[in-house]
């Protein structure tokens, strides 16, 4: 083979390489936590706040998984008719995630249905208190 020619298979293979690369970029599925992370971002120090107000009940926070639901247990001093959100994440895939009206009950309990049995979630749940948000993150395992 003449130098020219390997020249000129180096770029080739070179060629062929770089739109192999480009190709694999292009089909790889990646999820984003949020969709409008930046508006999150502005609003972090309010979530901060929240963590801190909630600190003190953490112990009282609970998440049952049972197959395909959820139940959560919130601390009946700050969850007597908790109204506010909860945020069903699924790592995995965006495609399980759900968001659901947080509405407990008297004693502080809610159950979620519809879990993708063998999937790990992480409820995010937000509510107000007398005016006040608290904001807690747990995990609901497979």
């Amino acid at each position: 083979m003449h130098w020219g020619q390997r020249i000129i298979a180096g770029f080739v293979v070179f060629a062929v390489f770089i739109g192999y690369m480009v190709y694999r970029a292009q089909s790889t599925t990646f999820y984003l936590v949020e969709k409008d992370y930046y508006n999150k971002e502005l609003h972090y120090q309010d979530q901060i706040d929240a963590m801190q107000r909630t600190a003190p009940y953490l112990d009282g926070v609970q998440v049952t998984r049972s197959g395909a639901s959820a139940d959560l247990q919130l601390p009946p001093a700050i969850a007597a008719n908790a109204r506010g959100e909860v945020w069903i994440y699924c790592p995995d895939n965006a495609n399980f995630d759900q968001h659901v009206a947080l509405s407990t009950d008297a004693e502080g309990k809610q159950r979620f249905e519809g879990l993708t049995e063998g999937k790990a979630y992480t409820l995010r749940i937000s509510w107000k208190h007398n005016n006040q948000d608290y904001y807690v993150q747990k995990a609901a395992g497979r």
